[in-house]
């Protein structure tokens, strides 16, 4: 008897894109920053998953819209066809090991949020977070970095103060890191993946 969680359930019913967003710390705030750039941009979108909204509740009310899903290692262990458009993992940090066993065994969950992603989709990967970036060469979609601390050639980074979008030819800064309202090193790391998220879905400055 397969046992599914409810974001697989939620996702079997779901024919709009679904931006998830996963990792140890920075979810919440990853979610609500990419749900109010949509919001910004005239989009219709909903946050929900482990942020507090049961993603299969809003999925049912068939509104066409975009889903941004808070998503949790202990939701990733249940499924099987959950498939986003955009997969975001923030960081990786001991957590939960109690019932994950390892770290090893921890970022394979997390990892889950990418496996059935093919080359139309977009996965969101923290580089300066090297458990994080190993992944990258295991994602079958396409790989955005985003860094705080690294020039990236291509992805989202931190450079000359200013957040920079690199990629196909193109270098585009977005803003100063001074206009990032929310304090710390965590934060302006949670915006450069909502960034990411953004460009990866066909938002821009």
């Amino acid at each position: 008897i397969p046992v599914y969680s409810e974001i697989e359930i939620a996702y079997r019913y779901c024919r709009d894109p679904i931006v998830a967003v996963t990792g140890t710390n920075g979810k919440t705030t990853t979610a609500a920053l990419i749900g109010q750039m949509f919001r910004d941009a005239g989009i219709p979108v909903t946050v929900t998953g482990n942020i507090g909204i049961p993603l299969i509740q809003e999925v049912l009310q068939g509104t066409s819209q975009i889903f941004v899903v808070e998503v949790s290692s202990f939701q990733l262990e249940w499924v099987e066809a959950f498939h986003p458009k955009v997969a975001i993992i923030t960081n990786l940090a001991p957590d939960h090991l109690d019932r994950h066993g390892s770290m090893e065994n921890y970022r394979s969950v997390k990892a889950r949020i990418f496996v059935r992603q093919t080359l139309k989709d977009y996965t969101v990967l923290n580089y300066d977070d090297p458990a994080i970036k190993e992944l990258g060469s295991s994602s079958p979609g396409q790989v955005i970095f985003f860094s705080r601390q690294h020039k990236l050639e291509k992805g989202v980074s931190v450079i000359d103060g200013k957040i920079c979008i690199a990629g196909a030819g193109n270098f585009e800064e977005l803003c100063s890191v001074e206009e990032v309202s929310l304090p710390g090193a965590h934060n302006l790391e949670n915006a450069l993946a909502a960034v990411a998220a953004g460009w990866a879905m066909g938002l821009t400055g």
